[in-house]
């Protein structure tokens, strides 16, 4: 069995996240990681599929691109929030932790959208189904208040008179 068949059937095991751990970022490394392995999915079948002439797929390159770009941005941005916690000040992480969590609600859905264009220009038939659901089944944030996060982002950068973290 190929890495790439690997990868494939590793993600059908996996399990989708149903609730926020509403003080850490358990859930958000969780989901991090799923979005890994929806890239990894999404890499490996145009490469099955087109191998080394990859690079006349610009289209297919510039979504893969976002894709692999904002698991990087949310990574980041954890590992900061992450370290903040771990501080002798972990109550100067509340708002970092806010800002991750908003941050990779949206992001799932950019990298959802993105994964779902990439395979459908790639795939068709059962095939294009079962990674579909799969796609649809685990990038997907439990439901958090992005408002009320927001508005808690917010006043505190009012409060500092500024952004800063």
């Amino acid at each position: 069995m190929s890495t790439f068949h690997q990868v494939s059937d590793d993600i059908e095991k996996l399990k989708p996240v149903k609730s926020d751990d509403p003080e850490g970022l358990n859930t958000q490394t969780k989901l991090i990681e799923i979005a890994k392995n929806i890239g990894l999915l999404v890499v490996g079948t145009a490469y099955e599929k087109y191998g080394k002439n990859i690079r006349e797929e610009q289209e297919l390159i510039g979504m893969i691109s976002n894709i692999l770009i904002e698991i990087y941005a949310m990574e980041s941005a954890l590992l900061r929030s992450q370290k903040m916690l771990h501080t002798n000040k972990p109550g100067r992480a509340i708002i970092p932790v806010k800002m991750t969590k908003v941050f990779v609600h949206d992001s799932l859905e950019k990298i959802s959208f993105l994964a779902r264009e990439s395979l459908e220009a790639m795939e068709t038939g059962e095939l294009l189904k079962k990674h579909l659901n799969m796609i649809r089944r685990l990038l997907v944030s439990p439901p958090i208040n992005t408002v009320s996060l927001r508005r808690d982002i917010a006043d505190a950068m009012i409060g500092y008179g500024r952004y800063t973290l």
